[in-house]
């Protein structure tokens, strides 16, 4: 009997619940920024010969909801698995990140910010858990797309950017010891006039 249980919980895990853990964070994880501090210049793109990086801290607050998860079973896995689980570390290998450049459009082109680098963090997994975290976040951006944004600031001064994009998020269990994969979280969240300037 609890071999069948076993091969069901690995089977429904590895066939059901990995492929949509990047919906079930964006729908049931906020991040609420708080402060970003510019911390210096950064010498060098990841893998890359590119100079011009910024590095800045960024503070804020990482909170669960697991209850606004659509899907029911996936909803359970947020909840009583990530609730024994307790907290995990993860890692962003890759975020990619854009503006929409006039909202008023029907139009899903994105205009390239730059390249990020974050550092790996812990977050708590149980339901309403609130992680506070302290990030040191490496920025070179993309000179045609920052542009765009600042005459955007330049125009209206009270100007709410939609930001949409993409991360790969390497997920740890164990104190980071354990990696059970890659999956691709979806974003979208506005930046107000303060945190632009």
């Amino acid at each position: 009997l609890f071999g069948v249980v076993l091969t069901y919980f690995t089977f429904t895990a590895v066939y059901y619940v990995k492929p949509r853990l990047g919906d079930g964070i964006s729908q049931g994880v906020d991040f609420t920024l708080e402060k970003v501090k510019f911390l210096g210049l950064q010498d060098q793109t990841p893998g890359q010969k590119k100079e011009g990086g910024l590095l800045f801290g960024i503070k804020g607050e990482h909170h669960n909801d697991f209850d606004r998860i659509e899907d029911k079973k996936l909803q359970y896995w947020f909840k009583y698995v990530g609730g024994g689980i307790k907290g995990i570390q993860l890692r962003i290998t890759s975020l990619n990140l854009g503006f929409i450049e006039d909202d008023g459009k029907e139009n899903d082109e994105l205009t390239n910010l730059g390249t990020f680098q974050i550092q790996p963090f812990y977050v708590r997994t149980s339901n309403n858990a609130t992680t506070d975290l302290n990030l040191e976040t490496g920025f070179w951006p993309d000179a045609n797309g920052v542009g765009k944004v600042l005459r955007r600031y330049m125009k209206d001064a009270n100007s709410i950017i939609n930001i949409r994009g993409d991360a790969l998020v390497d997920i740890y269990l164990i104190n980071g010891y354990v990696n059970i994969g890659i999956i691709k979280v979806p974003l979208d969240f506005e930046i107000g006039a303060s945190y632009a300037q």
